[in-house]
Order: C-alpha cells, then sequence, then structure tokens
C-alpha cells in the first residue's frame, strides 16, 4: 500500500474520537458533547484497504505507510509523519502490528492512525472477540472452550476476560449488540457530519464481523 496524502474519498472515512473517552469511559452523550466543545481527537480510523476476502487475515496490512493529511481540528492538509510504533492486536493471523503516527504542524496535536479492527488501549482485535463471542453463544462451549485461538498462543485471555467482553450485551440480538457497543466505544463522531450509517468510516469493517448474528 502506497502513502497515502488522505485527500478525496479516503479523507470522508476517517472516524475520529476523543482520548479521554478511553480513560474515564464516559457517558456517549457526554462524550458527543466534549467532542463538540474540546476536540481532543487524537485518534483517527483508517479506511479499510484490504479486499473483502481477506480482510481476516490483511486488515492491518500497510496501515504504517499511511498518513491523512488533513487535520479534523484545524481543517488543513497540515499533518505529517512522526514516526511509527508497534500495537499489540492478537487474533489469529496477527500479534504485534506496526502503525503509524501524526502531527499537526498548525494545531500542534499528535495523532494514531488505527486500522479499524483494533480500537485503541485493547490487546486483542475485534475479530478475536467476535470468534469467542461466536463459541459461547452460538456453539454453546463454556467461558474456557470460548477463548479465541491466536497467532501467539503465549496471549491467550483468561476466560473471565472473554466474559467480561459479553457485559451488557443483549444476548437475544448479538450481532446490533455487538456492533451497538463498538460503535458506543468509538462513538463522538465529527459533528459536522451527517450521522448515517452509510457515512461512518468504521461500517464496512463492522460489517465484516456480521457471522456473529443469528
Amino acid at each position: 500500500m502506497s502513502e497515502s496524502s488522505g485527500t478525496g474519498g479516503q479523507q470522508e472515512a476517517v472516524f475520529s474520537f476523543s482520548w479521554n473517552f478511553f480513560r474515564r469511559r464516559a457517558p456517549l452523550s457526554a462524550v458527543v458533547l466534549a467532542r463538540r466543545s474540546v476536540c481532543q481527537a487524537t485518534i483517527l480510523f483508517l479506511p479499510v484497504s484490504a479486499p473483502q476476502d481477506k480482510l481476516a487475515t490483511d486488515w492491518a496490512e500497510g496501515c504504517d505507510k499511511v498518513i491523512l493529511r488533513r487535520c479534523p481540528l484545524c481543517k488543513r492538509e497540515s499533518i505529517v509523519g512522526h514516526g511509527c510504533r508497534r500495537k499489540q492486536a492478537h487474533d489469529a493471523d496477527h500479534d504485534w502490528i506496526r502503525i503509524r503516527r501524526g502531527y499537526c504542524k498548525c494545531c500542534r496535536k499528535s495523532f494514531t492512525f488505527l486500522p479499524p479492527f483494533s480500537l485503541p488501549y485493547t490487546h486483542y482485535s475485534l475479530l478475536a472477540h467476535v470468534e469467542a463471542l461466536r463459541r459461547r453463544f452460538l456453539e454453546c462451549r463454556s467461558w474456557d472452550e470460548a477463548v479465541p485461538t491466536l497467532k501467539d498462543s503465549q496471549c491467550l485471555p483468561d476466560p473471565s476476560t472473554v466474559r467480561r467482553w459479553s457485559m451488557g450485551m443483549d444476548l437475544s440480538r448479538l450481532w446490533p449488540s455487538f456492533f451497538d457497543r463498538v460503535l458506543a466505544r468509538v462513538a463522538c463522531w465529527r459533528a459536522d457530519r451527517d450521522q448515517t450509517a452509510t457515512d461512518w468510516g468504521l461500517i464496512p469493517a463492522l460489517a465484516f464481523l456480521c457471522p456473529l448474528r443469528l
């Protein structure tokens, strides 16, 4: 994947949110209000670039080479490269992935560019979450048996961790409930965008997780 300037349709797929949301676990309504007044966005999701038939294996491919140039705060093409780092994103095909960071020369803010399947401050990809929940609720396995298969077998989550992934889910509507919970974690969408499903940058990625549906 070549380095991107983040213009045109690709920039439209960006989804940003507040760093403070993950630290404070604030209610969705409070996060939306904070996002509109403070603009503490430091995380940018990259558009899904892997082919649909290879999403499971290639979702992180080349994400460390992409820079979205347009700053969501000052709206200028002012973001430059600011190095790379490693992040845990465990599932059957990934362990550690490389991600890119950026810096706005105008706002003097740093940004982290993440692939949609790896949420901030998490060690396991959404694919690992889905596999565990499918084993537990669709295949009726125990919590011990629901632990997902990982590329690095030394990093398996505890059954209690897997159980925690399901907390708050409506078991009668697993897929919509999972979908809502993920969107809530990355909610605080850009106030200047139409809040319709077809416009959200995470929708193409989350649609891939549809086998969780009953």
